[in-house]
């Protein structure tokens, strides 16, 4: 289903910008046109974990200091260590439609539970049988410009 959703931006020749609903978030995917024959992608998070943008050996301190908050505010920090959101937003550009497949399954990947990976390697996807609660569901909404008459 994911590669319908990449082909359906990528081969319209209309502007898009698509959301992908995912584990209670939303996020956006808008496609950027370089030439009539290329284009990218932005996939915008307004409301990013700090795992998921941790590096894997980082601490929390080091990935804080990297994103340039003040660690000499000892109240500050603790506070801002206590969320599990960043008060930024994230931007992920992806140079063409692999990189966004690539992308948007690092991302579904970084946001699954031990729960959820434990679901996964126990059940086989399976189209016939929808579920609300397995963790791979997503919904996506495609939007276009309206052909001008």
């Amino acid at each position: 289903h994911l590669a319908n959703l990449i082909r359906a931006l990528h081969d319209s020749p209309k502007k898009l910008t698509a959301t992908l609903f995912f584990h209670e978030h939303v996020v956006a995917i808008l496609k950027i046109r370089k030439s009539k024959t290329e284009c990218y992608y932005d996939i915008i998070d307004s409301l990013p974990m700090k795992e998921t943008l941790m590096l894997a050996d980082e601490t929390p301190e080091e990935f804080l200091a990297r994103h340039d908050f003040d660690l000499n505010d000892a109240a500050g920090l603790q506070e801002e260590l206590q969320h599990v959101y960043m008060d930024r937003t994230a931007v992920f550009r992806c140079l063409d439609a692999e990189a966004l497949k690539a992308c948007l399954r690092w991302y579904a990947c970084s946001k699954f539970s031990e729960a959820n990976v434990q679901y996964i390697d126990t059940y086989d996807w399976d189209d016939s049988k929808f579920a609300d609660f397995d963790p791979r569901v997503f919904q996506a909404f495609l939007w276009g410009m309206a052909p001008t008459v």
